[in-house]
């Protein structure tokens, strides 16, 4: 279906949102495993809203064009130009009682969704988080896999997973979100990071969680991508996601959320700008340094740094 003007439908159990900007060599292999997931899932039950961002090259055709072929499968033009935009969009106009997201240039593993819908129905999360399966090389990538044996978590250890980002981070993508947690808290018009700035919002929101370490999601590291070129304005960005991670998370995780100060200090301290920069090491000055040194869900690593950086912070004062 290609939409013109308003998009009427259904309501649905699940919203699949496609997001691209000129993907013509990429996008197909997406689309292809998108619908190799749902076979046994009925047209009824699902959407899949294919957004193209302005793009200009043949991915509107290709897009337009699998819209035709294939069932719920919803093709619709923005000039958005703006990838948190994209994002809040979508999730305004879907109809799915659950959303996930998947980037155009990404693609799934062969595996049921109708196993992942069954879940959902039976155990009504708030949010069901996978492990993500990262992709520098060929030899990286899962064919197959199975949903397996999901746990339930409590806000607080999820919370302190997000921190510790070992698990799974703030990425939308290997996730499925109930409708209701975007009220009130969407993403972000900005052109990167949306992610990371609404996910503390989301988490907090959440009295039902659950984790798989199901890998199905085949994210793709592409060197030169956007999400892998650092400028000021990006390392300012992330400067504002640790302050929202702070102020949302509170003085329990502290500690957790410094590790994200130090770190950004430590490898872009000269991106930022002046207000950041106090804000940032505000952070860690405040920190009580017993505390952190003692706290044994913080890596030596960072125990290291920390103190670095406090000594280069008095010798600077001093």
């Amino acid at each position: 279906m290609i939409m013109q003007g308003s998009y009427l439908h259904s309501n649905k159990k699940l919203s699949i949102i496609v997001a691209a900007h000129n993907l013509e060599d990429l996008i197909g292999k997406c689309l292809e495993s998108v619908k190799k997931c749902l076979y046994k899932v009925s047209s009824d039950d699902y959407e899949v809203l294919l957004i193209d961002d302005s793009s200009f090259d043949s991915t509107p055709s290709i897009l337009k064009k699998f819209s035709e072929e294939n069932e719920s499968f919803i093709y619709i033009r923005k000039e958005f130009r703006n990838l948190g935009k994209v994002k809040k969009y979508a999730v305004e106009i879907s109809s799915g009682e659950y959303i996930t997201f998947v980037d155009g240039d990404d693609f799934l593993s062969d595996f049921s969704m109708r196993e992942i819908l069954d879940f959902l129905e039976y155990r009504q999360p708030d949010i069901f988080i996978s492990k993500l399966n990262e992709v520098r090389k060929d030899a990286d990538i899962i064919e197959r896999s199975r949903l397996s044996s999901p746990i339930k978590l409590h806000r607080n250890t999820a919370i302190k997973e997000f921190l510790i980002h070992k698990k799974f981070q703030a990425h939308s993508i290997g996730k499925f979100f109930r409708k209701e947690l975007f009220c009130g808290s969407n993403f972000p018009e900005v052109p990167c990071y949306e992610d990371a700035l609404s996910f503390p919002s989301f988490l907090v929101k959440c009295n039902s969680i659950y984790y798989t370490n199901m890998k199905y999601y085949n994210y793709i590291k592409r060197e030169g991508s956007l999400s892998n070129s650092i400028n000021d304005v990006k390392v300012n960005i992330m400067a504002e996601v640790i302050l929202i991670m702070d102020k949302t998370f509170g003085k329990n995780f502290r500690n957790l959320t410094a590790c994200h100060a130090i770190e950004l200090i430590y490898k872009y301290e000269d991106k930022l700008s002046k207000k950041y920069s106090d804000s940032i090491y505000q952070i860690v000055k405040n920190l009580s340094i017993l505390g952190f040194m003692l706290d044994s869900n913080i890596r030596f690593s960072f125990k290291r740094k920390f103190m670095k950086i406090r000594k280069n912070m008095i010798s600077t004062n001093g």
